[in-house]
């Protein structure tokens, strides 16, 4: 099939125009678009980006929509059939991947993690009351505060223990603030406070997006934050600093004993959903540290026996034999109650950066396996320093070492292991408009934007039940699928992971193990349309039965309707994606409204103009913080305000 464009001027006849999303909600929920229609044959297009569209074959515009959805509208609106982008795909699984879940967050974790602390506070307590050695006995009294604070963020009504009441409102009120930097009341001095600095820093309890939406979410939100943050960190020295380590194991044998072995099946299912979500920093865990106290203590240990410091120093020392610092801040890794939120990409920049050279998101895409990327850092001469190209080439065989099982590991891997598909030329014949100069540079945002969405703050939804949710069919002309079949294929095996982790964990109901199958039959379907169109059959056949699914993609996002609450969220955010601490410059990334990009398709002899959304994605110079505020720094950005990286202008063209 031919899918040249050569010819002098192209002119397109806009079809009639359809109602705006009902029509085409393929990928409504997700993309901004054209502004009014030009002097020329294509809606939307000034006559230099009809030059540049009839050059080579595709064009991309600043976007001037807030969000995706109100960007398809406007192609609908135009009369022109969508091209469906991979990076519209790819918004539109974060924004599935992050209902899922909000959804088992409020309709399932939270309320185990309630039942949970309030079995361990009891736990505890019985501890506390039966425990004579006084070094032991403070350590239970300590873990009855520590989970009596759990208990109070999550149930209002608790009233905690005389033995602890201080103590705990003392956490409550810095909780409650949300401002300070301070000792914990609870926890007190630890051996991180070398490490990291002196105190928590309790502005990480301030909710945010749909955590902040009632009472019971800012409760669980803050919960989870005070279960994930505060460590039992081994001690290195004075006998003082055995407290944290008599809490945890008094901590694991609560759990396992004959009273708690019951709630032992809670925390594990608890632990392993927010894992898959939060991701492994390789931190011990409680089922890791009771197989390290019966190699010290015996299956059965009394609790009194942690009085013993010369066995509690041998489980100091396997404990730090199993689980070593963190590379660089030599940070120590002690229990959590529950895991922590980790990015991998962070140690990978304390390597990249020891010399402290500037990060970038190139850094992160080049060893995805992006060229362009990988070009770019060598312009920049970043492999001319020894200490960068040991740590790039050691992270690299890291990488190309993992095997599938590795990158299904928990939701960032997976999710990156979809990025690399975009980042990643493909290595057999494609369409002209994607062998076109800058294409491989629209490839290396795309694959920017995916990885800065892992660190997007959660955000709130509005999900409609099942029974209101509908498939429309497609009485618009088809759209045009970016052929990155790889991706499309990632994609679902990752929803089909998620669909089996929340299976293992009971949290998958009806309305989600709908949802979750629609999106995999979805991408399968995609990815089908898109060999299609690499192997020369083109959007015939095998494309047009995609308004079969239309509908799925608005009922999978929430299906709201138009102007309601999460029916057009805005992509638009920034973040504070790496910092190597003070003197240092911070990586702050960021993406604004989405850009349109026309193509253009020779099919059976007939030329179509197709249009879409891709990512916009900025760095922010980390030698002049226009705020220390991330809304003001997207609000630059909205603004016009911040520039593009440089890698943008060779496709990009200015309205």
């Amino acid at each position: 099939m031919d899918h040249g464009f050569g010819r002098a001027h192209l002119t397109v006849t806009p079809a009639v125009p359809r109602r705006p999303l009902l029509t085409f909600v393929v990928l409504a929920s997700l993309l901004p678009l054209l502004t009014g229609v030009a002097e020329c044959g294509t809606p939307g297009l000034s006559d230099a980006a009809a030059r540049r569209l009839d050059e080579h074959g595709y064009v991309v515009l600043e976007g001037d929509l807030d969000d995706f959805e109100s960007a398809y509208a406007r192609v609908s609106a135009l009369g022109l059939p969508a091209f469906i982008t991979g990076d519209s795909v790819l918004w539109l699984s974060d924004r599935l991947f992050d209902d899922v879940q909000r959804t088992i967050e409020e309709e399932y974790l939270s309320d185990r993690l309630e039942d949970l602390s309030r079995e361990m506070v009891r736990l505890t307590e019985e501890q506390y009351l039966l425990t004579t050695d006084p070094m032991v006995k403070e350590a239970a009294r300590m873990n009855l505060a520590y989970f009596s604070v759990g208990l109070s963020l999550l149930d209002s009504d608790f009233f905690p223990s005389e033995f602890v009441r201080a103590l705990v409102e003392r956490e409550l009120a810095l909780i409650e603030e949300a401002n300070a930097t301070a000792l914990s009341p609870v926890m007190g001095a630890t051996p991180l406070d070398g490490v990291l600095g002196p105190g928590e820093d309790y502005s990480f309890y301030r909710p945010v997006g749909h955590y902040a939406a009632n009472d019971r979410m800012r409760g669980y939100y803050r919960a989870m934050t005070w279960y994930t943050r505060m460590a039992f960190a081994p001690p290195e020295g004075r006998v003082e600093d055995y407290t944290l380590t008599r809490q945890a194991l008094l901590l694991v044998r609560a759990l396992s004993s004959q009273g708690g072995g019951i709630w032992y099946e809670t925390w594990e299912q608890t632990h392993e959903t927010l894992r898959f979500f939060h991701g492994d920093s390789g931190d011990p865990t409680v089922e890791d540290y009771l197989a390290m106290a019966e190699e010290v203590y015996g299956e059965e240990y009394d609790a009194e026996v942690l009085a013993d410091e010369t066995l509690l120093m041998e489980f100091v020392s396997l404990v730090s034999e199993t689980a070593p610092p963190h590379f660089e801040t030599h940070e120590l890794r002690g229990l959590r109650f529950l895991p922590r939120r980790y990015f991998p990409d962070i140690e990978h920049f304390d390597r990249l950066c020891a010399e402290r050279r500037e990060p970038s998101a190139v850094d992160i895409v080049a060893l995805l396996g992006s060229q362009r990327a990988r070009a770019i850092l060598e312009s920049r001469d970043a492999f001319g320093s020894e200490t960068y190209r040991q740590a790039y080439e050691k992270i690299e065989v890291g990488l190309e070492a993992m095997t599938y099982a590795d990158w299904m590991d928990d939701l960032y891997w997976s999710w990156m292991y979809a990025a690399s598909a975009v980042a990643r030329p493909h290595a057999g014949p494609v369409p002209p408009f994607m062998a076109a100069p800058g294409w491989s540079s629209r490839r290396l945002t795309s694959s920017a934007a995916a990885w800065a969405l892992t660190r997007r703050r959660p955000e709130g939804k509005l999900l409609m039940p099942v029974g209101q949710r509908e498939r429309p069919s497609l009485d618009v002309d088809p759209p045009f699928i970016e052929p990155v079949p790889e991706l499309y294929s990632r994609l679902k095996d990752l929803g089909q992971h998620v669909r089996d982790r929340l299976w293992e964990d009971y949290l998958l109901d009806d309305d989600l193990d709908e949802r979750l199958a629609d999106y995999c039959v979805l991408m399968t379907s995609l990815e089908r349309i898109s060999e299609s169109i690499l192997s020369g059959g083109g959007m015939q056949g095998a494309g047009r039965g995609l308004g079969d699914h239309a509908g799925w993609m608005r009922a999978l996002t929430g299906g709201a309707p138009s102007g309601a609450r999460g029916a057009g969220e805005r992509p638009a955010f920034t973040t504070i994606a790496y910092s190597a601490g003070e003197g240092s410059p911070d990586l702050r990334v960021g993406m604004g409204r989405p850009d349109i990009v026309y193509i253009v398709v020779r099919e059976n002899g007939a030329e179509t103009v197709y249009a879409g959304a891709v990512f916009s994605f900025f760095e922010l110079d980390p030698d002049d913080p226009p705020t220390s505020r991330t809304s003001d720094w997207t609000d630059l950005i909205l603004n016009g305000e911040v520039e593009r990286p440089e890698w943008t202008s060779s496709y990009l063209l200015d309205r």
